[in-house]
């Protein structure tokens, strides 16, 4: 079967033999051995290690973008006030009374 051999694939790990397989539509719905991927460690300090990192990943991610946007966010509301200031000084200069 050419998919196997062009993507690689491990043969070990299946559970039937290959001959058993009429298409690719029924190779790609195989059964596996038991343990032949495993899905999670079993150990429990790796997996909250794992699970720590992710959490922290997240926080830095997430107070980044949030600090990001706060400083973006200030730099228009100063600009928008100096904008403002400039406009009042030239209304004030405008319509005085001198």
């Amino acid at each position: 079967m050419p998919f196997i051999k062009f993507h690689k694939l491990k043969i070990e790990e299946i559970l039937e033999p290959l001959d058993s397989f009429k298409n690719f539509n029924e190779f790609f719905y195989r059964k596996l051995k038991p343990n032949a991927r495993r899905i999670a460690s079993e150990d429990p300090v790796r997996f909250l290690l794992i699970l720590f990192y992710f959490i922290l990943f997240y926080f830095i991610l997430f107070y980044f973008i949030f600090y990001i946007l706060y400083f973006y966010i200030f730099i228009f509301l100063y600009f928008y006030i100096f904008i403002l200031f400039l406009f009042s000084l030239i209304l004030f200069k405008h319509f005085s009374l001198e």
